[in-house]
């Protein structure tokens, strides 16, 4: 069973409602808030900034006419959990995000701490 927040519920992290996020089902997560506005700028001239809460600032983009949060989600693993979490009881089901690698690629495709990309973005 799901576990939506209500219409009215904040979420304590990020400080968003389901009325803030109007909708969006795609969320873009760079982790440096100095990034949010450019990115989604870039996506849709007539972005609008929702909220800054913590580690998280978010702006609202149209993409094709359907909305997108591009959500900064801080440093490290804890705030990209909560960022997560939190998206998806607001009702976001698909999360794109930047995140470095641990070390250097080998020739096999697996760094060398034994993790595999599946796919980048840049």
């Amino acid at each position: 069973m799901k576990n939506y927040a209500g219409p009215a519920e904040i979420m304590y992290h990020t400080g968003l409602s389901a009325g803030m996020i109007r909708g969006a089902k795609y969320a873009l997560l760079p982790g440096d808030p100095g990034r949010v506005e450019g990115l989604a700028k870039a996506l849709d001239e007539n972005a609008l900034f929702v909220a800054s809460h913590r580690d998280y600032t978010t702006w609202l983009a149209r993409v094709e006419n359907a909305p997108v949060l591009v959500m900064s989600t801080g440093m490290g693993g804890p705030c990209v959990t909560f960022a997560v979490e939190e998206l998806a009881r607001l009702g976001v089901e698909t999360f794109i995000s930047k995140r470095g690698f641990p070390s250097a690629p080998t020739a096999s495709g697996r760094d060398r701490n034994g993790m595999t990309a599946s796919a980048a973005m840049y």
